[in-house]
């Protein structure tokens, strides 16, 4: 069941703006991961994109845009922005966790190595950040905010608790953070 489908919902207008609206950030997630001159960077950037995934993410952005004017094309790149930088953090939390599959898949660290899959995330990042230059500057500020926090998180992840720091605390202070992305 799609995510629309999951939202159950009654107006018959907006669950087919949306339909369309999704299929269209689908699209530009895969020309945007395929744009490459480098079959290999092309290759690796579609691999977990095409593999799918609920894209929740975009869905909410889209949604959103329902506030405002949906009808800007700026709404569908900023819904792939978010998008990418989501695939971004799985090829680099795939590497960090080990994790040998990802949407019923091979992780790309698995199919490739490591130095690729990280590299990969990068990529989507770098595409990320040329697709959002369509975007006012407070979505673009907003973008660069979010994927601070992301990082930051992996970050005290990775590094644990600080000395004297009670455990369970680390662990709310790294959720929190991630809920904010």
């Amino acid at each position: 069941m799609s995510a629309i489908e999951q939202l159950k919902l009654t107006d018959p207008d907006l669950a087919e703006h949306l339909r369309k609206s999704m299929a269209e950030v689908e699209a530009r997630l895969l020309v945007a991961a395929a744009e490459s001159p480098d079959p290999l960077v092309s290759q690796t950037a579609g691999y977990l994109l095409g593999a799918g995934g609920k894209r929740w993410r975009p869905l909410l952005v889209l949604l959103g845009a329902q506030f405002g004017d949906p009808e800007r094309d700026s709404v569908l790149d900023a819904a792939a922005v978010v998008e990418l930088v989501h695939a971004a953090s799985l090829y680099h939390d795939d590497v960090m966790d080990e994790a040998p599959l990802r949407h019923g898949v091979p992780s790309a660290h698995t199919r490739w190595n490591n130095k690729i899959a990280i590299l990969t995330g990068d990529h989507l990042v770098a595409r990320a950040g040329t697709l959002s230059l369509g975007l006012d500057e407070q979505a673009r500020r907003a973008q660069a905010e979010a994927f601070e926090r992301l990082v930051m998180g992996q970050i005290r992840e990775v590094a644990g608790p600080r000395p004297g720091q009670d455990p369970v605390a680390h662990h709310l202070e790294v959720e929190i953070g991630r809920a904010h992305v």
